[in-house]
């Protein structure tokens, strides 16, 4: 069964009802309140009870509501990830370690792509903050084009654009790939070369060629 037929069926038949800490302080004859201490770790809590706790949570399969604790603490530890191309093997390899290094943090990384479409990008946007994630880092679609990114850091919602830009009043880290291919073409230049070619893919095909594209027309 696909996962998208599964997602449709009847979650009342289909899903057993999650364990809450009520569940578990029934089972153990703790409060709900000392249980919730418990598990968290709290010395308030002897270690015997928190041993047989955690034991009876483990029993039960108990699965801490996150979205619970978010609303709460006013956080999620979470930051939202989005690609502008998924396929793209660069891009792939630096969400691999934006996971791996907010995972030494205690952050857990949610990932979503654009697919190149301003509008899927913006969804993706509005996604993320309604699942409470603490920051943004994104692939932007365009550029020059960071108005609701703006508008994001005016709202003082963390957001970082993983690309150079001009722009101000926004943050970026990236590299500057019009002046790099500004330099590798003034290098050639300065050696006597004139017939300069390039290989690659479009240059408009991704935001990071276009900025290639300007630095070598600089050059000619």
């Amino acid at each position: 069964m696909i996962l998208w037929e599964y997602l449709k069926l009847d979650a009342t038949s289909m899903r057993p009802r999650k364990v809450t800490l009520a569940d578990i302080a029934a089972k153990t004859g703790y409060g709900t309140n000392t249980v919730s201490l418990a598990l968290r770790g709290s010395t308030r809590i002897s270690q015997a009870a928190r041993d047989l706790i955690r034991g009876v949570a483990d029993e039960m399969d108990y699965v801490p509501n996150k979205i619970a604790a978010s609303l709460v603490l006013n956080r999620s530890n979470t930051i939202g990830l989005i690609l502008h191309e998924i396929t793209n093997p660069v891009l792939t390899s630096v969400a691999h370690m934006v996971q791996k290094t907010l995972g030494k943090h205690g952050y857990s990384v949610l990932f979503a792509s654009s697919n190149g479409d301003p509008e899927e990008e913006l969804k993706a946007i509005a996604a993320f903050r309604a699942r409470m994630v603490d920051g943004l880092l994104i692939y932007p679609i365009a550029h020059s084009n960071v108005d609701h990114f703006k508008a994001l850091r005016r709202n003082n919602f963390p957001t970082v654009l993983l690309i150079h830009t001009d722009a101000t009043g926004i943050d970026a880290v990236g590299i500057d790939e019009r002046k790099g291919a500004f330099d590798a073409t003034n290098h050639l230049i300065e050696r006597g070369h004139r017939r300069i070619g390039t290989l690659g893919p479009s240059f408009t095909s991704t935001v990071g060629n276009v900025g290639k594209l300007q630095g070598l027309s600089r050059c000619t």
